[in-house]
């Protein structure tokens, strides 16, 4: 929570028991910290010293007031792109429910390869098509800039796979410049929770959007071939500094013209891909 008053902070989240909440003063917020917190809750007395800060707009912020500058409180709202204006004690239950939630919603899973942008085009579309014949609700971000697009894929064999029911697929396939690190985090934030899982398909780990996937991914899948197992599994190495876990998946080299999605056996392994993790390299 961001505010000046901490004893009224205290007051709002005194014996709550969801979530911890960090209460940070407008001055001592940095760029990470308003990009990658779930949700920001502002006391409306710190809301102008928070604007004066210049901040890009994003989602997930919340303005809790106790009347305090009630007459420039909705320009504060508008300034800051709050979703929710709460008034306490009143709407204390909206709140607390609000930070209840905070950080649920569905599993995000980034997909690069080293063995061509093609080959994690192909296992981002069998992970999402595996996910939605479970039953799942998925979303493909598909950021990858060289050759393979998700929706090629799926648009080709979406009709011939059967699953449980209430199984969904949406994939969203941005046209223009990449999306910048805030953008992309903005993205991941509301897709995931209205989805069960959200793949990030990235293409090639030199991809500009690869320290933003391993920062915001739960998984990261790296596909490789075994020519190039070594250095998939030292990229991957540099990943778990800041993924939260990395995942190999080796392929044929003819790959893209051997597989295929409709193959019940090769979703399941690239599905499968999803927990076995890569085992650490030995040291000297």
């Amino acid at each position: 929570m961001i505010s000046t008053r901490p004893g009224f902070c205290g007051s709002l989240f005194n014996r709550f028991d969801g979530p911890p909440v960090n209460i940070v003063h407008y001055s001592d917020v940095t760029a990470e910290q308003w990009r990658d917190t779930d949700l920001i809750v502002v006391d409306a007395v710190a809301a102008p010293g928070l604007i004066a800060r210049r901040f890009p707009l994003r989602e997930g912020v919340v303005i809790v007031t106790d009347g305090a500058h009630e007459k420039a409180l909705w320009r504060h709202a508008t300034d800051l792109g709050a979703g929710n204006v709460m008034l306490v004690p009143d709407g204390w239950p909206h709140l607390r429910a609000v930070v209840r939630d905070v950080g649920r919603g569905g599993l995000v899973v980034a997909v690069l390869s080293t063995a061509g942008t093609d080959a994690s085009a192909i296992v981002a579309a069998a992970v999402a098509l595996e996910s939605c014949s479970l039953g799942q609700v998925c979303i493909v971000l598909d950021h990858n800039s060289g050759p393979g697009s998700v929706n090629s894929y799926v648009d080709d064999v979406d009709d011939e796979i059967s699953g449980q029911p209430g199984g969904q697929l949406r994939v969203a396939d941005p046209a223009g410049p990449p999306p910048t690190d805030f953008q992309i985090t903005g993205a991941v934030r509301v897709s995931r929770t209205d989805h069960d899982l959200v793949v990030i398909n990235i293409g090639s780990p030199d991809s500009p959007l690869t320290p933003a996937a391993m920062r915001l991914a739960d998984v990261v899948v790296v596909v490789t071939t075994a020519g190039r197992v070594a250095e998939a599994r030292s990229f991957a190495e540099q990943c778990r500094s800041t993924a939260h876990e990395v995942r190999l998946l080796e392929v044929p080299a003819d790959f893209s013209q051997s597989v295929s999605l409709t193959d019940s056996d090769f979703r399941a392994t690239c599905w499968a891909a999803l927990t076995v993790p890569v085992p650490t390299a030995p040291t000297a």
